[in-house]
């Protein structure tokens, strides 16, 4: 879901993240469905 919002941007992982502000290895992770975005 995250990836296919970011390409839809053209934006690269590294971009990304510093547009949400976020550690670019944590987005990495959400990614590759290495780490949940949000715990239910």
């Amino acid at each position: 879901m995250i990836r296919k919002y970011r390409e839809s941007l053209c934006l690269k992982k590294k971009q990304f993240a510093r547009l949400i502000k976020l550690d670019p290895g944590t987005l990495r992770c959400w990614d590759n469905d290495e780490k949940q975005v949000f715990k239910l």
